[in-house]
């Protein structure tokens, strides 16, 4: 148990995603080849720095959607312009709901495949 709560410790502390390989590699190192679960975790952690990165403060996921809000410290930053063009095209998959969070619909594979191959 208290090597878990190390590694948790470890994640939590990680700012950038070469730490994340050092715990990977000193874990693999002393415990062998990680559980499904563990290397999920990592990948986890790897998506949370990457959106802290680009100034997302929120990212929620759903079978249907994946939600997105950028920091309010990066909003003016921020080409509304193009955002909105890409956000007003037909069929596009996003939205923004009135709490400015950008929400996203996942397509189907059958979806996918039929516009290619249509």
């Amino acid at each position: 148990m208290n090597h878990r709560l190390v590694f948790y410790k470890q994640l939590s502390a990680a700012r950038e995603a070469s730490e994340l390989d050092e715990i990977r590699d000193e874990l693999l190192d002393r415990h062998g080849p990680l559980p499904a679960e563990a290397e999920a975790l990592l990948e986890v952690m790897r998506l949370k720095l990457r959106c802290r990165d680009l100034g997302i403060d929120l990212l929620e996921a759903s079978r249907e959607e994946i939600v997105v809000r950028v920091s309010p410290d990066l909003a003016p930053r921020i080409d509304s312009a193009a955002l909105v063009k890409v956000l007003g095209q037909p069929g596009t998959p996003f939205r923004v709901a009135s709490d400015q969070r950008i929400h996203m619909r996942y397509r189907s594979i059958e979806t996918v495949v039929a516009e290619a191959f249509g």
